[in-house]
């Protein structure tokens, strides 16, 4: 096949990975689409608007993780109707559950975001 005759698509060359070392700060959205964000203000980090946007809701809950990481939530999502786990968002904090010994039977629904420390208000 020709360059000229291949197919052009619109996916990303490079999926994000999901990790707590991660350099930069992820959207984690319910479908799995990973991307990367900055605060609006860099010098004064994200604000609570931003992290009701980012995350589709009206009240959020910090997530504390190794790593000096955030895990930013929706607080209510587990209980709204029509709600959808984020199984990528799940799977992180499971890990970080099974690594202190601990039994890990805690869902995460809705979009959230995974930032480091200094980047919160």
């Amino acid at each position: 096949m020709s360059k000229s005759e291949q197919k052009v698509t619109n996916e990303p060359t490079q999926k994000i990975e999901v990790r707590l070392d991660a350099k930069v700060d992820l959207r984690i959205d319910v479908d799995g689409v990973v991307t990367e964000i900055k605060p609006n203000n860099a010098a004064e980090g994200y604000s609570l608007k931003e992290m009701y946007k980012m995350c589709n809701t009206d009240i959020v809950e910090h997530l504390y993780l190794p790593q000096n990481k955030i895990l930013i939530v929706d607080e209510e999502g587990a209980l709204k109707e029509g709600r959808k786990i984020n199984w990528e968002a799940t799977k992180l904090l499971a890990q970080v559950v099974l690594a202190i010994g601990r039994n890990p039977n805690t869902f995460i629904f809705g979009n959230v975001m995974l930032v480091d420390q200094k980047n919160v208000q």
